[in-house]
């Protein structure tokens, strides 16, 4: 494998790491805050209304009967305390009206729709009696306030108590079911946001393990695809220099960059011994026409003597 290439598949891997490495972080993070959303604009505001309902259920049964407790006192303080707790009764009456429209605007799981459906039902019950009829029984008690009529008003508010009692314990048992299961969805959802994290972060430290142990693999494998011909032509060239072998070559055989330069520099030292080789023969061939001329010149002398 080409070195150059190497090099661009050890900046690949890092750059591919780093990208899915971030991608499986952000697609669980968008996951989580999708899961949180849900619970944070749907779960927990279904529950916290349930509990408000839960609760101003209790407080607008306890208004319908608080102007029993005051039959006793005179009639100013009597109609004084009615009154008290008929605005009282008012402001409960419009709360539990609020709670529950909003919870009925608010999408549900079919389940959760099945209960509403019964919580619905209690509610279509209780709401003409503990809140309409209540109300006009304490409304006309107080439009002539003599303890004869108010006592009259007592007696029709309690003649009510028996329907109250049953509807308003049905009501806060479906009431509490909606609480019950919006909280467990609530737990189920989070636990499943806790969990897609522990499994995105083990994804994530095992992708980036594989990704590190395939960058040092790759990086040591460059290493020796460089660092060990390299040395092999360096300890060459220094033999050449001092033994002034040119018949050295340096044994390395590969596709790359410096398979290359290990073949560019067995052709040198070739071209460089045939060269030697050449200028060896030429001084032999000198010293030989040298030693003919020589020969023939004393040969000269000797016959002009």
């Amino acid at each position: 494998m080409k070195i150059k290439l190497r090099v661009h598949l050890l900046s690949t891997l890092a750059w591919a790491g780093i990208i899915v490495v971030a991608g499986v972080g952000i697609d669980n993070s968008l996951g989580d805050a999708a899961i949180l959303k849900g619970i944070n604009e749907v779960r927990l505001p279904k529950t916290e209304l349930m509990l408000n309902f839960r609760a101003q259920t209790n407080n607008e049964v306890r208004r319908t009967y608080e102007p029993l407790a005051v039959s006793g006192l005179p009639l100013a303080e009597r109609i004084v305390r009615v009154q008290q707790a008929l605005e009282k009764k008012q402001i409960a009456d419009q709360r539990i009206q609020e709670y529950f429209d909003q919870y009925a605007a608010i999408p549900r799981n079919a389940e959760g729709e099945a209960v509403f459906n019964k919580l619905k039902t209690a509610w279509d019950k209780w709401k003409p009696v503990i809140v309409d009829e209540v109300t006009r029984e304490i409304t006309r008690g107080l439009s002539n306030p003599t303890q004869e009529n108010l006592d009259e008003m007592n007696q029709r508010i309690l003649a009510t108590s028996s329907n109250v009692r049953d509807e308003t314990n049905h009501m806060t048992q479906f009431a509490d079911e909606l609480v019950d299961m919006n909280k467990k969805l609530s737990d189920e959802e989070a636990t499943e946001a806790e969990r897609t994290s522990k499994t995105a972060f083990t994804i994530q430290i095992t992708l980036s393990i594989a990704l590190v142990l395939a960058a040092i693999y790759l990086g040591i494998s460059t290493l020796k695809a460089v660092v060990k011909p390299v040395e092999k032509v360096r300890d060459a060239v220094r033999r050449v220099e001092h033994e002034n072998n040119l018949q050295l070559r340096v044994d390395y055989q590969a596709a790359d960059e410096v398979g290359e330069m290990v073949i560019a520099f067995n052709a040198m030292m070739n071209k460089l011994q045939s060269s030697l080789q050449s200028i060896q023969t030429n001084v032999g061939e000198v010293s030989n026409a040298t030693e003919s001329l020589s020969t023939a010149a004393q040969q000269v002398a000797a016959s002009s003597s």
